[in-house]
């Protein structure tokens, strides 16, 4: 199974440029109507082809197991939360896949109408990019670089990772707000206001309530502060990330379970690691129930004793790579 990649290694090309008035007697670039000598595309627009080129199979690639939901993030088919069941396909990817191919045969076919296509997309690519020459001075050119540009733009986008934020849960600052509106519309009080009895605001004063701020909090990996988005209030990730910990840390579970939650909380884990640490007895690990399954026993482990374990493991590791060595007679 084949994860989705991320934007590093991707070719750092430009959007097109925009359209501009040609020079007074030499040929326009067809597709940004720089001056040009043959009328062709011209050098910037020829190389941004190029890359376009480039980075099609492995787009297509991509495309076909994100559009059959091979991917290992996003929800996958039948295991919806919601009462719809999802498609078995991603349509937007396999639209991707489908209108990057028709962009390249149709030029292959424009280049070459009367020959045999090359086999797939990828030998198709391979193939325009072998005839650069032609290819840029041919009125196709300046269609296949804008459809390229565009394709390619939302493929990447398609097939990204989305970032995986850490959950630190309600923000709960401590937040004034109006017990109730005025009804009122002079908020002067007393015997001036416009409503028979007043309203009790004298001179805009209203009563308030104080409640804990409801909104929930997400930093992304790295993030050191992480500001809520309702009152500004700025909050400590790793504090805020520990005290989650503490207060989870009398939930049991699975290896699997237990390790999602580590690392959503920011302490990467496995359940590979979870049984190496039980096996050696790290921090004195050991589980607190078993279950008998017909597949053989599944131990299950609280997960106070799973993030002291882990720490355990971790302060161990970077000490030994910190002390220094001391050599042999001293």
């Amino acid at each position: 199974m084949t994860s989705a990649t991320s934007t590093q290694g991707r070719a750092k090309t430009g959007p097109v440029r925009a359209p501009r008035p040609a020079s007074t007697g030499c040929p326009a670039c067809t597709a940004c109507t720089a001056p040009t000598p043959d009328g062709g595309l011209c050098r910037p627009c020829t190389t941004t082809l190029t890359a376009h080129l480039a980075d099609v199979p492995f787009l297509t690639d991509q495309l076909a197991v994100a559009a059959s939901r091979q991917t290992r993030y996003g929800a996958p088919a039948g295991r919806s939360r919601t009462a719809e069941t999802p498609l078995p396909v991603d349509l937007t990817a396999a639209s991707l896949y489908a209108d990057l191919t028709v962009a390249v045969t149709r030029s292959v076919v424009h280049l070459h109408p009367a020959g045999s296509l090359p086999a797939g997309v990828t030998g198709k690519t391979v193939w325009l990019t072998g005839r650069l020459p032609a290819l840029r001075v041919h009125p196709e050119a300046a269609r296949l670089l804008g459809d390229l540009h565009r394709l390619t733009r939302a493929a990447w986008k398609a097939i990204d990772r989305p970032v995986e934020l850490i959950p630190l849960g309600e923000c709960g600052t401590p937040t004034q707000h109006p017990a109730a509106p005025c009804a009122c519309t002079c908020h002067v009080g007393g015997t001036g206001c416009d409503l028979p009895a007043g309203c009790g605001c004298d001179n805009g004063w209203r009563p308030t309530i104080t409640t804990p701020c409801p909104r929930r909090l997400y930093a992304e990996p790295g993030d050191t502060v992480v500001h809520c988005r309702t009152c500004g209030t700025g909050h400590d990730v790793r504090a805020r990330r520990d005290q989650a910990l503490t207060d989870a840390e009398h939930i049991h579970g699975r290896p699997p379970f237990l390790a999602a939650v580590m690392t959503a909380a920011g302490l990467p884990c496995t359940p590979s690691m979870i049984r190496n640490y039980a096996a050696r007895r790290t921090a004195g690990l050991t589980p607190t129930y078993t279950e008998h399954t017909p597949a053989g026993p599944v131990h299950w482990y609280r997960l106070g004793d799973i993030r002291a374990a882990w720490h355990h493991a971790h302060d161990t590791t970077t000490s030994a790579a910190t002390d220094p060595v001391t050599p042999p007679g001293d």
